[in-house]
């Protein structure tokens, strides 16, 4: 498994786990979730223009 595509699964994880946080109305710790999850698909997202 290459790096970008583990990054992605991470930010996959993260994402889901501050949509679950936000059902419960757990506001600020599906925030903190949301937002390293969003870090880590613009960091995926980098990594992966940057070697083409």
């Amino acid at each position: 498994m290459n790096r970008i595509t583990f990054t992605l699964i991470i930010a996959t994880i993260f994402t889901v786990a501050g949509i679950t946080f936000a059902t419960k109305h757990e506001w600020l710790i599906a925030a903190v979730f949301i937002i390293i999850g969003v870090i880590y698909v613009i960091k995926g997202v980098n990594r992966g223009s940057s070697k083409k």
